[in-house]
């Protein structure tokens, strides 16, 4: 009776384990599965229109490393102009790997519910809160995301061109609303307007 018992424990805390290691992996804002297919449409920030700056993001490959979770994205415009993008996850942490190998960090390892502020290539970011992202017409696998900040370390550089912006991230996602500060009010810059599945080849 007794070994029964130690072996219904053991299975429940493997289950346990397999369940947290599961909800870890799942949490990435950033995008993380092969195949998602983002699309995203840019606005006029004087006057709120569409602009003809829409983007498509496609996650055409994943591959686990000993360095993180790599995951290779091929971005192109409405025009038919394109590039690729290269992510890295690990321990929460986004990060752009470029053309050189180096990494630049998006995310820090244990957002968003262990670190609150950081900074990266100069710019201030802090976690403003969650909040339910209301996106017309777009399911994401989750609608409640994360509003981080960012502020400029140096009075004599920006976030984007402005004085600050703000980034919406969505789990398995990333970034799905940008507005920045312009003429004393917050616009909408970027928006996600499309998540779906493509084949992958």
């Amino acid at each position: 009776m007794k070994i029964l018992v130690s072996c219904i424990a053991f299975l429940m805390l493997v289950m346990n384990i397999a369940c947290v290691e599961q909800h870890e992996r799942a949490v990435i804002y950033s995008p993380s599965k092969a195949g998602l297919l983002l699309q995203f449409e840019g606005f006029e920030v004087d006057s709120g229109l569409p602009s003809q700056n829409r983007l498509q993001l496609w996650v055409k490959e994943t591959r686990q490393t000993p360095e993180g979770l790599e995951v290779e994205c091929a971005a192109t415009t409405y025009r038919g102009t394109g590039d690729v993008v290269s992510l890295c996850h690990l321990d929460g942490a986004v990060y752009v790997v470029l053309p050189d190998g180096n990494k630049t960090m998006v995310l820090p390892p244990g957002f968003p519910d262990k670190t609150a502020s950081w900074q990266s290539e100069g710019i201030n970011y802090h976690i403003i809160g969650r909040a339910k992202a209301n996106i017309s017409g777009v399911r994401p696998p989750d609608h409640i995301g994360v509003w981080v900040e960012a502020v400029p370390i140096s009075n004599q550089a920006s976030v984007l061109g402005f004085d600050k912006a703000r980034f919406l991230f969505l789990p398995g996602i990333g970034e799905a609303q940008t507005v920045v500060f312009w003429n004393g009010k917050w616009a909408t810059i970027n928006r996600l307007v499309g998540c779906d599945y493509a084949n992958v080849s």
